[in-house]
């Protein structure tokens, strides 16, 4: 709980700062928290893929690892055919 309160505080922070957040992206997002570049060349913040809940470290690794090699998902169906699935958990 005290993690969510934190970073609840750092989003209102930045909506106060007029930096804008991003929610986690499985063809954006890194495993953490990462910066990004809008088309005006503003910098936003992309949320990462260990931020969602039940999401393992092993498993990000695995779809970013993936997603680099071979490009961006276009569905869940091909998430699920490329990455090898016995690193990720059920949830």
């Amino acid at each position: 709980m005290r993690g969510y309160r934190k970073i609840t505080s750092a989003i209102s922070e930045c909506r106060r700062l007029g930096i804008k957040v991003l929610p986690p992206n499985i063809n954006r997002s890194e495993a953490n928290f990462a910066i990004e570049t809008d088309e005006k060349g503003g910098q936003l913040i992309r949320f990462g893929l260990t931020s969602i809940k039940n999401v393992s470290a092993g498993g990000v690794e695995t779809i970013i690892n993936e997603r680099r090699k071979n490009g961006d998902f276009k569905s869940i169906e091909e998430l699920c055919r490329r990455c090898d699935l016995r690193n990720m958990n059920k949830r």
